[in-house]
């Protein structure tokens, strides 16, 4: 090399193949006699906020809230007054404004006499008919709705939910932003033979949206459901379902009817075939909308009529309406801690009526089913409703969290429908593998626009109602393939299909009833259903520990009482249903041995609280417990 020569790239130095055999980056300059490199700079370390702004859809009607007050001379017509609905609505597609009108306190309690009915106010006689009726004009200075129905001219009163106005913003002018307003006048006409009295009247306005939704679910007049019947309506729009398989009601596809109720006798409830996402079922109730101070029956209580008033109901002059109780779910099964804050309901047995205020309802995420929960008299939580898990998350569930009471999602373990409506050799209980460990489970809520009944057994007819819930053999309700021997509570509550941080009510036999009281069944039907003492006919020798009409009757009668809320579903031994409809079956999680587990059973004849044995691959009910 001769001394001074300028380094070229082709030729790198020393240096260069120094730093290249250490895989470092270089690069050379093209000048002579120096050599130099660099390093990238580094990534941008900066880091971006996402701002995000939704506007939820916004649709209110304001105004209305006046009373107007007259005194007529008979065949005459008068204008009551003029009151302003306002709405205001910031969606695209419009909205509608629905009016009813109705007589009585609330809108809930005498909802059948309505205003509107045939247009007329009751004369007491034959004569020619007075009326109540309104007209609505809009308001000049915002943009006008479309007035319907013939409401520009007066108009009788609907008896039902009938549109007064509605708005398009594709067709109609003005900016939503300013809402729209309706004036509406009301008048009333009487005959020469209205008789002397005070009528008082209530109109009802619901906003719904968009323009073309279907108008609001109404109440039943009284006069749809006759004399000695019990009729179960609907009162959402968005419940899912129909009792209309017991019996048309006239007024509404989706009712049903309950009819040979007997005046001055008993009949036991109906258990509902209508469910609503989002809601628990409470119970029936024979308000429209019911609140706090409703009276509210379980959905198989039995209730007592009566032509004076005296008992329920009276069904001698028309029929008793009932409609369910929803609840909106206020969080998640799933480690839920909120029972302290529940107030205990009363026991039923001490003549205090319990309210909503011992309940709320809570979604299952594993499948998004909604139940009603209440803390009974034990002072303990349960869901009041049967449990409706089924395969459909299945797989998913048991590859997320771990089995039993620590996964966060408990799912049936490698189980079957066992299809307990087909008696074929493919779908009996105990076709396959070890009779008594196989986990299989029939689901009973796909299947509920079958044939409605109340006949007990159904052995070629399987009657599907919602409330009725799954029916799991035993190890399928414990989420477990052992033969669990034991029935300590340790063994039994390890593992079921409840949520997280919830068990299946434990059982036992007699020994442990007396001994060491942990048999939850028998801690909340038995004990705090009887005023704390033991039955009058209580023999540790035999069973049921409940019989005849002294002891069973009452008791059975306290168990479906609201809010407890147990119901008659039945159970399946092989593929055929037993006692659907005249008894209940709920599995205990306390094992009697490898082949048999405890359950609670009830009828109006017998009761065995947590300590009715049966075969682990019968198919029953299933509750779920969590402790305060």
């Amino acid at each position: 090399m001769i001394i001074g020569e300028s380094l070229s790239n082709s030729q790198p130095s020393l240096l260069g193949r120094f730093f290249k055999a250490f895989g470092l980056v270089v690069s050379f300059a093209s000048f002579a006699g120096v050599a130099a490199f660099s390093i990238p700079a580094s990534a941008d370390d900066s880091v971006i906020d996402v701002i995000t702004a939704k506007v939820p859809v916004s649709c209110t009607v304001a105004g209305g809230d006046h009373t107007y007050a007259t005194t007529m001379m008979p065949d005459s017509s008068t204008e009551l007054g003029t009151t302003t609905i306002k709405a205001t609505c910031n969606d695209s597609a419009g909205y509608s404004l629905y009016a009813i009108g109705f007589t009585g306190e609330s809108y809930s309690g005498n909802n059948t006499k309505l205003v509107g009915s045939l247009a007329s106010i009751n004369t007491g006689n034959s004569g020619p008919d007075s009326y109540w009726a309104m007209k609505a004009t809009a308001v000049i200075g915002t943009y006008a709705p479309t007035i319907m129905n013939s409401f520009d001219s007066y108009h009788a009163i609907p008896a039902t939910y009938a549109q007064v106005a509605k708005f398009n913003s594709a067709t109609d002018t003005g900016s939503s932003a300013t809402g729209s307003s309706v004036n509406i006048t009301y008048e009333v006409s009487v005959t020469a033979a209205q008789i002397a009295d005070t009528y008082t009247g209530k109109v009802k306005y619901t906003l719904v949206h968009p323009n073309n939704a279907a108008a609001p679910v109404t109440p039943l007049p009284e006069s749809a459901c006759s004399a000695s019947q019990i009729c179960y309506a609907p009162n959402a729009g968005d419940i899912d379902g129909s009792m209309s398989s017991m019996g048309t009601v006239t007024g509404s596809s989706t009712a049903g009817k309950q009819t040979s109720v007997a005046t001055n006798g008993t009949a036991v409830l109906r258990a509902p075939n209508f469910s609503r996402d989002g809601y628990g079922f409470a119970g029936w109730s024979t308000d429209f909308e019911a609140t706090s101070s409703s009276v509210i029956f379980g959905p198989n209580q039995t209730i007592t009529t009566s032509a004076s008033g005296a008992g329920d109901a009276d069904v001698s002059q028309y029929g008793l309406i009932l409609y369910p109780v929803w609840i909106a779910s206020a969080g998640d099964l799933q480690g839920w801690s909120g029972c302290s804050s529940l107030t205990t309901a009363p026991k039923p047995s001490s003549g205090n009526t319990p309210t909503l205020a011992s309940m709320t309802a809570l979604t299952d995420t594993r499948d998004n089913n909604t139940y009603a929960v209440a803390r009974l008299s034990d002072g303990n939580c349960w869901m009041v409703e049967n449990l409706r898990l089924n395969e459909s998350v299945s797989a998913s569930l048991i590859s997320s969290g771990s089995q039993g009471i620590g996964g966060d999602f408990t799912a049936l373990p490698n189980s079957e429908n066992a299809n307990f409506s087909n008696s074929t050799t493919a779908n009996n209980l105990y076709n396959t593998g070890n009779a008594y460990t196989m986990p299989r489970y029939n689901s009973n809520n796909t299947n509920r626009s079958l044939t409605a009944s109340y006949s007990g057994t159904g052995s070629s007819t399987y009657y599907q109602w919602y409330s009725y819930g799954n029916y799991y053999t035993w190890n399928a309700a414990m989420a477990n393939t052992n033969s669990l021997t034991s029935y300590s509570a340790s063994e039994s509550a390890r593992t079921s299909l409840c949520p997280t941080g919830w068990h299946i009510p434990t059982g036992g036999d007699k020994t442990r009833i007396t001994t060491d009281n942990n048999n939850e069944f028998w801690n909340l039907i038995v004990v705090n259903l009887n005023n704390n003492t033991l039955p009058a006919n209580y023999d540790s020798s035999s069973s049921p520990y409940y019989n005849g009409s002294t002891e069973a009757g009452p008791v059975d009668k306290l168990i479906r009482a609201f809010p407890n809320n147990f119901v008659y579903s039945g159970y399946f031994y092989t593929a055929s249903a037993n006692a659907r409809g005249s008894g209940g079956s709920y599995w205990s999680s306390s094992a009697n041995g490898s082949s048999s587990a405890y359950n609670l059973y009830f009828s109006s004849a017998n009761v065995y609280p947590g300590a009715n044995v049966s075969n682990k691959y019968n198919g029953r009910s299933v509750r779920c417990l969590l402790s305060s």
